[in-house]
């Protein structure tokens, strides 16, 4: 039996993909989703938490693209006068590299994101990252520690399959090597630095390669393909109509609310399950 986790990344980012993501839960096929404690519709997703205990929520770590927790004038090296992060995965990931200033106040403002995690009351499921800076060789080194400490049960380590993926779609394929290339081995020297950590990870990560494109047919096409103890499946819905190139969009909704897909999970004797479910089954 091979088990899958289903996850929707931007909860609390809008009311769209909040109503998306509920939807979907309650279909059957989405396992957890990742919290953006700092989200404009974060409370209303915090609520859905809350009411749905068997839904299980992780912490989306936000260092680019959105807004900080702490006030601009403790990180003022991260964000601007506002508290917005470079909107720039690659040069807030180069700055974060390069700048020595950067290291110490990235260290308080991860701490204080998992800290209002905590204040929601949730159990803390995963940890993964917004554009997967999470990842990042100065970042991730900061987040174990304090993942451990606040109980979280697994990390997103990114590792997609290429062969199955070109095998679905050869469409972007220069691009889809250079992710290849850089997911590989930002995710292998992940691995080797999670061997002495408690948190759990999947033996595949499906999403990079596809991000804002996991439609219905690949889903189906993946969940017959691969053949591996754990593995997870991340999305971004949403039932706003406007298609974003990376995601959110309403066909990742549309995969996660699918008839086809939900009999694929059956004929395949797939165990969807959360980041929670699966440390418990090694434990």
């Amino acid at each position: 039996m091979m088990h899958v986790i289903m996850t929707a990344d931007d909860f609390g980012a809008s009311g769209e993909i909040n109503e998306a993501i509920k939807r979907a839960f309650r279909f059957g096929l989405l396992t957890e989703a990742s919290l953006m404690v700092n989200g404009a519709a974060a409370e209303e997703a915090i609520r859905f938490g809350r009411e749905n205990p068997q839904f299980s929520v992780g912490l989306h770590l936000v260092l680019t693209d959105g807004r900080s927790t702490l006030p601009p004038k403790m990180i003022p090296h991260l964000v601007d006068d506002q508290g917005n992060f470079p909107a720039s995965p690659e040069l807030a990931g180069f700055k974060y590299f390069f700048s020595k200033p950067c290291h110490q106040e990235l260290k308080h403002e991860i701490e204080a994101q998992f800290e209002r995690f905590a204040a929601t009351g949730l159990k803390l499921s995963h940890v993964d990252g917004h554009q997967h800076l999470h990842i990042h060789p100065t970042i991730f080194p900061l987040i174990l520690p304090i993942a451990e400490e606040f109980g979280a049960r697994g990390i997103r380590i990114p590792r997609d399959d290429l062969a199955a993926n070109l095998g679905y779609s050869r469409s972007g394929l220069g691009l889809k090597l250079v992710w290849r290339v850089i997911f590989g081995i930002l995710s292998m020297w992940c691995t080797h630095q999670l061997a002495a950590s408690t948190l759990m990870k999947t033996d595949r990560v499906f999403g990079v390669l596809e991000t804002g494109r996991m439609r219905e047919e690949f889903v189906v096409y993946l969940l017959h393909q691969i053949n591996l103890p754990a593995i997870e499946l991340y999305f971004h819905p949403s039932l706003d109509g406007k298609q974003t190139k990376y995601g959110p969009n309403r066909k990742d909704f549309e995969a996660l609310t699918s008839p086809l897909v939900q009999k694929t999970v059956k004929d395949c004797d797939i165990h969807l399950c959360s980041y929670i479910d699966l440390k418990d089954s090694y434990n």
